[in-house]
């Protein structure tokens, strides 16, 4: 081949690869800016959009409290880990055992939480507490059935005792 055609090819071949390339970036780009935005849905149970205050906290109740500084605004009882209830109400008493043994190795305790001196909002019905070392690390909030029913989350079956 002639001298002068291999840096012919080679600057021919790169010039190429480079449009292609920057045309990839900028179709990709283009695209990602095109694509439709996703937009905030009604609720499942309205036909028209509207706005539902759901209570995400409790004055007094803080993930970094001590079950005993909880107590002093709620009443608040030990009761056993949900999961370890819900494994031998289902016949699954190793796991169960299992997970209660883990809880302990763990120092892990779980506390159901109702209103006390200070009071939970009107559409929770009740709150547990989740704690290890003594901290609480996870504070969780159970709702009426009249608010989870407007806000579409009927769907959800709950289990009764």
């Amino acid at each position: 081949m002639a001298d002068w055609k291999r840096p012919l090819f080679i600057g021919i071949g790169w010039g190429l690869g480079t449009v292609v390339g920057v045309a990839l970036v900028v179709g990709g780009f283009r695209w990602y800016q095109s694509k439709p935005k996703p937009t905030a849905t009604p609720l499942a149970s309205s036909s028209e959009s509207r706005v539902i205050s759901v209570p995400r906290g409790i004055t007094g109740l803080e993930v970094g409290m001590t079950p005993q500084q909880i107590g002093q605004f709620f009443l608040i009882k030990e009761a056993q880990d949900p999961v370890v209830t819900l494994l031998k109400r289902y016949g699954k008493p190793d796991p169960a055992e299992v997970v209660s043994r883990q809880n302990e190795a763990i120092q892990k305790r779980y506390f159901s939480i109702s209103s006390g001196e200070g009071n939970l909002p009107d559409t929770v019905t009740s709150a547990d507490a989740r704690a290890t070392h003594n901290i609480v690390y996870q504070i969780g909030l159970h709702y009426d059935a009249a608010i989870v029913k407007r806000l579409g989350w009927e769907g959800v079956p709950t289990l009764t005792s």
